[in-house]
């Protein structure tokens, strides 16, 4: 079975180089007039919860990465802030309770490799969302995203790190057109101000291309209807050719 990025393994570098706060306003605009818990799942490391638990949304966070979840434990304590952290896999959640408003930021539906999963996360999303709910799901658009592959090791970032460190990533990934993947690598190094190399790490990637109709099947498959669509944060109207995202409303059938 094909594997995404391993969190556990990126845990302690990730928020130093995944620095986007494109959907953050978006989000805001969402939930800060919410009253009930929102259900957030692949959380990570609190990027998009932290602006929100700050203004006043309650939030219960859900990520399978122990390591992911202690960061964002981490901020929590700093900022004097709370939500509800649970460690599980989307694919087999019982929370316990039903949400009227569930969402997977970060086009992270991508991660999970596979029709099998990718059902079984949608029917557990369904069995956690109350009658009238709405289950807001974010996911690239593969006509776009595909046009970023070339093959080639390619610079996607220098990043300051306290001590005067500096975090270099490299990426490298490939077109699986048969499965639907993106396969890749992801290479860290750490260098020290004097250009000593304190870290050499690289991880492997996968995610899913799921087109448009894909996800309507699977959203079916498991109970929902499109009540919106929008093709980035800005609610601009779909575009298959263009729009670099597929934000997706559903609700129960």
């Amino acid at each position: 079975m094909e594997k995404p990025i391993d969190f556990d393994d990126v845990a302690d570098i990730y928020d130093y180089y995944v620095e986007t706060e494109i959907d953050i306003p978006f989000y805001l605009e969402e939930y800060m007039n919410q009253k009930g818990n929102v259900l957030e799942l692949m959380c990570g490391t609190g990027r998009v919860s932290i602006p929100l638990i700050k203004q006043g949304v309650s939030l219960t966070c859900v990520d399978y990465s122990a390591k992911m979840l202690e960061r964002f434990r981490d901020k929590l304590v700093k900022n004097k802030l709370q939500a509800r952290l649970v460690e599980a896999d989307i694919c087999n959640m019982d929370l316990g309770s039903r949400f009227e408003n569930i969402f997977i930021p970060f086009h992270s539906f991508m991660e999970l490799i596979g029709e099998q999963k990718q059902v079984a996360a949608l029917k557990r999303i369904h069995a956690h969302l109350t009658n009238n709910g709405v289950f807001l799901c974010t996911l690239h658009n593969p006509a776009q995203r595909t046009r970023l592959v070339s093959g080639e090791k390619v610079l996607r970032g220098e990043f300051h790190l306290p001590n005067d460190q500096i975090l270099v990533l490299y990426s490298e990934e490939t077109i699986d057109p048969v499965h639907s993947l993106i396969r890749g690598t992801q290479h860290y190094t750490i260098n020290n101000k004097n250009g000593e190399k304190l870290l050499d790490r690289q991880i492997g990637i996968a995610f899913s291309l799921v087109e448009k109709e894909k996800f309507e099947y699977l959203a079916d498959r498991a109970g929902f209807k499109v009540q919106k669509l929008y093709g980035d944060y800005y609610r601009g109207s779909f575009d298959s050719e263009k729009s670099p995202f597929m934000i997706y409303y559903l609700e129960k059938s």
